[in-house]
């Protein structure tokens, strides 16, 4: 899903996803995908994304609301626009360590406003590689970024708690979560999200060992 894949393709790629894997088939009808968000909400989505590392996702969503309501902020706010102290932030339910990341990286970024629109032009590799330098940015935290802002098709989380839950449902025999999706290149990204929306939607529940 880059910034320009159309609706036309994304139906073409899980199309592609079911004929690789037949698994596919069963989950795709019922999952309506999200689109990528726009490169000026990258640390918007940076912040979400780090308050919901090891959060359940309702935890995670609730969490993030206060974050926004405390601050008086919406989504797409900037570096600048986050006028917030370890203590406001940790009084909203973030741990201090995640408090400490977020201002880190609100500071670094003020004086670097274009940094997520000059990483669009960067390969997978190099994407990685300049998130991964940020306090508090780990492959996980990189990875689902590179799916959720920049719409790499090719990326997958490997240590993904919902991802590695979802892939034993769907009733693999493989335990290597990596070797498994490797069936899935190059449209790893899709596959993540259909997984991670079939999983939200208790499909894989009620759909548990699906055969091919």
């Amino acid at each position: 899903m880059s910034l320009e894949t159309t609706t036309k393709q994304l139906n073409e790629i899980i199309e592609f996803l079911c004929r690789r894997d037949g698994k596919f088939r069963l989950i795709a009808d019922e999952i309506n995908l999200p689109c990528s968000r726009n490169l000026s909400d990258g640390f918007t989505l940076l912040v979400e994304t780090i308050i919901s590392q090891q959060l359940s996702n309702k935890a995670a969503e609730t969490i993030f609301e206060r974050f926004l309501e405390k601050h008086n902020l919406s989504f797409g706010f900037q570096p600048v626009d986050l006028v917030a102290t370890q203590e406001t932030i940790r009084e909203c339910g973030v741990s201090n360590a995640k408090a400490n990341f977020i201002l880190s990286i609100r500071d670094e970024l003020i004086f670097n406003c274009n940094f997520f629109h000059e990483l669009s032009v960067l390969n997978d590799e190099e994407v990685e590689r300049e998130l991964v330098k940020l306090k508090g940015v780990g492959v996980w935290t990189a990875r689902i970024l590179m799916i959720s802002l920049y719409g790499r098709l090719d990326v997958f989380p490997y240590n993904d708690g919902t991802l590695v839950t979802a892939i034993r449902l769907m009733g693999y025999n493989s335990s290597s979560v990596e070797e498994i999706s490797s069936a899935w290149t190059p449209y790893r990204s899709v596959a993540a999200r259909l997984l991670w929306n079939a999983y939200d939607k208790g499909l894989l529940t009620e759909k548990a060992n699906l055969t091919d």
